[in-house]
C-alpha cells in the first residue's frame, strides 16, 4: 500500500486494523507492505497492520528509497522479530529488531563486552 498511515475514515484503533488483516489474509493475502510518503505519518499504524496476521510480515518502507531497493524489499522475503541478547551484558538496545526485510542489513561488531560495575 501506499499510504501517510494517517486514518482519515473508520477506526485508527490497532485491534481494528488487526481484524481488518485477519479478514485479508482468509481472503488468501499472503504479506501487505507499507510505501510510506508524506510530511505527517502514523507509521506505528502501519507497522501493525504489516505485521498482523498474515502468513509473512511485511515492511514499512520510505518512499524516498531508491526504487530499485523498494522492489528488492518488495520482493524479498522478510525476516520475523529477533530478541537480541548478549550474553554477560546487563542491558542491550535496542531489544528487539523488528520484523526486516532479508535486504536490510544489520551490523553487529565484535567489542560488545559485559559492563562492568563502578565501585561507588
Amino acid at each position: 500500500m501506499f499510504s501517510d498511515g494517517i486514518t482519515t475514515a473508520g477506526s485508527a484503533e490497532h485491534a481494528a486494523l488487526r481484524d481488518a488483516s485477519k479478514a485479508l489474509a482468509a481472503a488468501g493475502f499472503e504479506r501487505a507492505d507499507a510505501i510510506v510518503d508524506g510530511g505527517i505519518q502514523d507509521t506505528a499504524s502501519l507497522k501493525a497492520l504489516t505485521t498482523a496476521d498474515f502468513p509473512s510480515d511485511g515492511v514499512v518502507m520510505d518512499a524516498r528509497l531508491p526504487l530499485e531497493t523498494i522492489a528488492h524489499k518488495l520482493g524479498s522475503a522478510t525476516l520475523p522479530a529477533m530478541k537480541v541478547t548478549v550474553p554477560g551484558a546487563a542491558w542491550v538496545w535496542p531489544d528487539t529488531i523488528e520484523a526486516r526485510s532479508r535486504a536490510t542489513r544489520c551490523w553487529s561488531t565484535p567489542i560488545c563486552r559485559p559492563m562492568r560495575r563502578c565501585g561507588w
